[in-house]
């Protein structure tokens, strides 16, 4: 099923309304800045969560290609998912080997459960750490899976990304500070 939802807050609040509104037992959660590659990358979660002991909290974590990195990119390796790979998540109180759920396949109910999106973050992508380092601190099963999207957006504060990345940097990396 496909439903509209028009909403005018920010879009950490458009993903939760979107999960309230979803029936479906999974959601996939996705970037708002770029699009879909036919890679088969839902099928294949839906195969990795099939192979894994029962569990709501199995949770597969989709790979991504962001911005002027598509030729050459830097996210592809095993590290680079895992929050210790990040000065910034060095430095605050985070296990280094949890990892990253910028787009991912979740349980609906779980998801719920742990509260969701903390709408109080402006955009997704620092909230979206927010959630995985809930999950994880609650003992989810978070694995990497396939290649599954490719951020169109323009690399640092300028062009398209200028309100998100100032979105990041001045309020939610800070707010994500203050709760970690």
């Amino acid at each position: 099923d496909v439903k509209f939802i028009q909403d005018y807050g920010c879009p950490s609040r458009c993903y939760q309304l979107g999960l309230l509104a979803c029936t479906a037992p999974y959601v996939v959660f996705v970037a708002d800045d770029g699009v879909f590659l036919d890679t088969g990358a839902v099928d294949k979660a839906f195969e990795t969560l099939a192979s894994m002991p029962p569990s709501n909290k199995n949770i597969v974590s989709f790979r991504y290609y962001e911005g002027k990195r598509i030729k050459k990119n830097p996210v592809e390796g095993e590290d680079w998912w895992k929050m210790g790979h990040h000065e910034y998540y060095r430095k605050l109180l985070i296990p280094p080997h949890f990892l990253l759920m910028m787009t991912a396949l979740v349980h609906r109910e779980y998801t719920i459960e742990m509260g969701g999106w903390d709408c109080r973050f402006n955009h997704l992508g620092i909230g979206a750490h927010d959630l995985a380092i809930r999950m994880q601190r609650d003992g989810a099963n978070v694995v990497i899976g396939h290649m599954f999207m490719a951020m169109t957006h323009l690399d640092g504060p300028i062009g398209d990304h200028k309100p998100v990345h100032d979105g990041h940097c001045e309020e939610d990396m800070p707010f994500l500070q203050s709760l970690y």
